[in-house]
C-alpha cells in the first residue's frame, strides 16, 4: 500500500462506516412500522411494541457474539453473514401470518445481527482515529441514530405504495447490498496494539487510565454498575420515546405523514446529541457530559408533562427534540466510558457489555411508553415516571469515581 493511499484510508473507513451504520439505524424506525402491521394483522400497540423489545435485547446478545468470535474470524466476515442473515429475515417476513414469525425476523435475527455489525464498527472504526475518539464515535453514532431519519419517510411510502410485504423484500435486498459493499472496509488497521498503559513495577497505587481492564475487573467495580444503571434508566426514557414517538403524535391529531416526519425528528436530535455528546466528551470529560444529558432528559420530560396537559403540539415537539437529544448522547458516552475508564485492549467485549443495559431498559421502555399508557388511557403517567428517572440519572453522576488499582495489576489482571 503506497503512502498516498495510507494516508487516504482513514477517510475511506469513515465514510463507509458511516453508510453502514445509517442502515443498521433501521432499528430506531420501528414505530412508522407499526400502523400498517396493526391495520394488516390487527396486532395491538402492546404486541407490537414487544416487537422492538425483542429487537434491542438481541441487539445486545449480537454484540457480545461478534466482539468474542471476531477474535478469530474476520470483522467483514461477520459483516457479510449479517447482511445474508437481514436478507433472509426480511424476505421471510414478507410472507409471515403469525405475530411470532414477526419476533423471530425482525425481533430476533435482525436485532442480532444488527447488533454483531454495530459492534465490528465500532470496534474497528475507531482504532483508526487516535486522540478523536469522542468526536469518531459521535460521528458513527450520530449516522446509527439518524437511520430513522432516512428510513422513517422511505419506509411509509414504500408501504402505502408497495405494500408491507414488498416493502420488507425491498429492504432487505437494500441491506444486503450495502453490506456487502462496506464490509472490507470493516478492519482494524494493520499492526494496530493494544492501548496499554504502561505499568510500574513498584506495587504503587495509580489511576489507570488506558491500561486494558478484563471483563470480569470491570465488573468488580461500583463504579462500573452505578454508571450501568444511570446509562440503563436514561436509556428506558429515550426507548419509551422511540417505541411511541408516532403513536404518541396520533393523540394530538397528526397524520400518517405527520407522525413519520415527527420520527424523523426525533431520528435527526437523536443523532446529532450522538455527535454534539461525544464532542463534550473529548472536551469537557465523563461529568460535564453525562450532567448535561440528564439535564436535556429533564427538560424534555418537563414539557413532554405540559405538552400532554395542554394538548400543544408546539410542545410536544420540543420535549421530543430535547429528550431524543439527551438520548442521543447515551450510547457514545457508553462507548468512551468504557475506553476512558477500562481501557483499550478488552474493548469489545466490555462494549458488548455495557450494551447490556438494553435488556432492561427495553423492557422499562415498553412498560412506561406502552403498558401504563394502556392502563391510564392517558400518555401524562408515563410522562411523570420519565421524569422522575431522568432526576434520578442527573443525580447518579455526581457518585461515580474513576476505578484505581495497584499498578502490577495493570499487567496480571484477574477478569474472564
Amino acid at each position: 500500500m503506497t503512502a498516498k493511499s495510507k494516508s487516504s484510508r482513514p477517510g475511506f473507513i469513515a465514510a463507509s462506516n458511516c453508510i453502514l451504520l445509517l442502515f443498521l439505524g433501521l432499528v430506531y424506525a420501528w414505530s412508522v412500522f407499526k400502523k400498517p402491521l396493526a391495520d394488516a394483522f390487527a396486532w395491538n400497540d402492546q404486541e407490537l411494541t414487544m416487537c422492538f423489545t425483542i429487537c434491542m435485547s438481541f441487539f445486545c446478545f449480537g454484540s457480545l457474539l461478534a466482539a468474542k468470535i471476531t477474535k478469530k474470524i474476520r470483522h467483514r466476515t461477520v459483516v457479510l453473514a449479517a447482511g445474508t442473515a437481514i436478507l433472509a429475515a426480511f424476505c421471510f417476513a414478507s410472507r409471515m401470518d403469525a405475530l411470532w414469525q414477526l419476533y423471530l425476523t425482525y425481533g430476533v435475527v435482525v436485532g442480532f445481527s444488527v447488533g454483531a455489525v454495530y459492534n465490528c464498527v465500532l470496534s474497528t472504526g475507531n482504532a483508526w482515529f487516535k486522540g478523536k475518539n469522542g468526536l469518531m464515535t459521535g460521528l458513527f453514532l450520530m449516522c446509527f441514530g439518524a437511520g430513522s431519519l432516512l428510513f422513517g419517510p422511505l419506509i411509509t411510502v414504500l408501504m402505502d405504495v408497495a405494500g408491507w410485504s414488498w416493502t420488507f423484500v425491498i429492504l432487505g435486498v437494500l441491506f444486503f447490498i450495502v453490506f456487502a459493499l462496506t464490509s472490507v472496509q470493516v478492519c482494524m488497521p494493520e499492526g494496530d496494539p493494544a492501548a496499554m498503559a504502561e505499568a510500574s513495577g513498584d506495587g504503587a497505587i495509580r489511576e489507570i487510565r488506558n491500561a486494558g481492564f478484563k471483563p470480569g475487573e470491570m465488573l468488580s467495580h461500583p463504579t462500573f454498575w452505578f454508571y450501568l444503571l444511570w446509562s440503563t434508566i436514561l436509556s428506558a426514557v429515550g426507548l419509551a420515546l422511540v417505541g411511541q414517538a408516532a403513536t404518541i403524535a396520533g393523540t394530538f391529531g397528526f397524520g400518517s405523514m405527520a407522525a413519520s416526519l415527527t420520527v424523523s425528528m426525533v431520528s435527526a436530535s437523536n443523532g446529532i446529541g450522538r455527535l454534539v455528546f461525544g464532542t463534550i466528551y473529548d472536551r469537557k470529560g465523563r461529568k460535564t457530559t453525562m450532567g448535561v444529558i440528564a439535564g436535556s432528559s429533564i427538560l424534555g420530560t418537563l414539557m413532554l408533562v405540559a405538552a400532554v396537559m395542554s394538548g400543544s403540539s408546539v410542545l410536544l415537539i420540543a420535549a421530543f427534540a430535547f429528550m431524543s437529544l439527551g438520548y442521543g448522547g447515551i450510547t457514545p458516552t457508553n462507548s468512551n466510558f468504557i475506553r476512558d475508564f477500562y481501557g483499550q485492549e478488552h474493548y469489545p467485549v466490555n462494549f458488548s457489555i455495557v450494551n447490556f443495559n438494553l435488556l432492561v431498559s427495553s423492557f422499562l421502555g415498553q412498560y412506561i411508553g406502552s403498558n401504563l399508557y394502556l392502563k391510564t388511557g392517558s400518555y401524562l403517567v408515563s410522562a411523570a415516571v420519565m421524569l422522575i428517572i431522568c432526576v434520578a440519572g442527573f443525580g447518579i453522576n455526581f457518585i461515580l469515581r474513576r476505578p484505581v488499582r495497584k499498578a502490577a495489576e495493570a499487567v496480571a489482571g484477574c477478569g474472564i
